[in-house]
């Protein structure tokens, strides 16, 4: 009669054999690890006999001994022979698979002897690292070691760091870098040129990223290069960090930028420093202003307060006639005749009214004259005032009769 399996659970049959089981597998285990141990230095021993073989081989070729140097090894050997003629000659005895592999154990100081030692091979060289090592030496090693390999890169390869590698920490140490150098001008060059011929996918993300440079940096690109690059660089901006901007650019250039920006600068931002041109500038950005934009367009580039501080004081009658009539709201009048000086204030009423100014308008506006100075009656008007204002008010009675 067949014995039940659970005899074998009931007579504590199952429990040695199991652990008969468990203990033979654990020597098993035992015996794969010694044999595995066994083997590993038996291929130790006949690589040390190996390379004994390739020291003694006076035919051997460097390539085939660099294959038995251990990869902590390779810092040793280039810094022994860097200045020399030898150093370029054993990177040129190694196959591209050992360099590459030799590129990711160096160091990024000797990296960059590497890259820089031939500048004519630089590229062939950059093309053999890999991403991430290019990533890192880029973003880790320190920047006059970084940037002169960047400079040497063809422009696909500086499109590339700028735009998928740098960190921003990275990208402001170069911007300062080459500002600080005697290339100053070379890397804001590389900046416009990958904004202009870049093939770039995220070009929102690359403005954004330069929109968080240092405001040095962005006044200089502002003062020399693409005035299209500008503006989306200034759209980005946050306010306190556009007048940091402005502020940076130098005086004397303020004005070209405005130029070479077709005054869109000013369309992209109401923190443009208008006060810092100079009179006659002043007087030439108004002159362009009315002569390419209607007055509802130009009161889009500068606020009230810009207009009358910066430009009626300064500009000829005939302009002055424009911005009363045209530019300023019926209800901004009185405020513009409050910020004047006395002399300001008589030369604002004869013009609204047509005694003065170049007569170009066929109407004049004797009720807004009448409004700003009755807002100022209460406060007691001088004695030409209280003429003025007596005379437009029989004006405006006889009209209605």
């Amino acid at each position: 009669m067949r014995k039940d399996f659970t005899n074998y659970v009931k007579y504590d049959i199952i429990s040695p054999l199991t652990v008969y089981a468990d203990d033979r597998k654990e020597k098993n285990t035992m015996w794969n690890r010694k044999n595995e141990a066994n083997y590993l230095g038996q291929i130790l021993l006949e690589q040390e006999a190996d390379s004994k073989k390739k020291r003694r081989d006076k035919n051997a070729t460097q390539s085939s001994k660099w294959n038995l140097v251990l990869p902590q090894n390779y810092e040793r050997i280039l810094q022994r022979f860097w200045g020399t003629s030898e150093f370029g000659e054993l990177l040129e005895a190694l196959t591209r698979e050992q360099r590459k592999r030799m590129y990711e154990s160096i160091s990024d100081a000797m990296l960059e002897k590497v890259f820089c030692e031939v500048p004519d091979v630089v590229q062939e060289r950059i093309a053999e690292c890999s991403f991430e090592r290019l990533e890192r030496f880029f973003n880790e090693a320190s920047i006059s070691q970084a940037y002169p390999v960047f400079m040497l890169a063809d422009f696909d390869l500086q499109c590339l760091v700028v735009t998928d590698m740098l960190s921003q920490e990275s990208l402001m140490a170069y911007a300062r870098y080459g500002s600080a150098n005697e290339d100053k001008e070379s890397f804001l060059r590389v900046i416009e040129k990958i904004y202009v011929e870049g093939r770039i996918i995220q070009r929102k993300c690359f403005i954004r990223k330069l929109a968080l440079m240092p405001a040095e940096w962005i006044a200089k690109l502002l003062e020399k290069y693409n005035s299209e690059l500008a503006c989306a660089i200034l759209e980005e901006m946050e306010a306190e960090h556009k007048h940091e901007t402005f502020q940076a650019i130098r005086k004397e250039a303020l004005y070209a930028v405005l130029r070479r920006c077709n005054f869109l600068l000013i369309d992209k931002t109401k923190s443009f420093p208008i006060s810092r041109l100079t009179d006659e500038e002043r007087r030439s950005v108004f002159e362009i202003l009315r002569q390419e934009w209607k007055p509802s367009e130009i009161r889009q580039f500068f606020c009230t307060d810009d207009f009358i501080e910066s430009f009626y004081p300064i500009v000829s009658l005939a302009d002055k006639e424009y911005l009363l009539y045209e530019v300023f709201l019926a209800n901004e009048l009185p405020i513009v005749y409050q910020r004047l000086q006395i002399s300001e204030r008589r030369e604002m009423i004869l013009l609204m009214i047509g005694e003065k100014g170049t007569t170009q308008y066929d109407y004049v506006i004797l009720e807004e004259a009448i409004e700003v100075l009755e807002q100022f009656a209460s406060d007691g008007l001088d004695y030409y005032e209280q003429l003025t204002l007596e005379d437009l008010r029989e004006r405006v009675l006889k009209v209605s009769e």
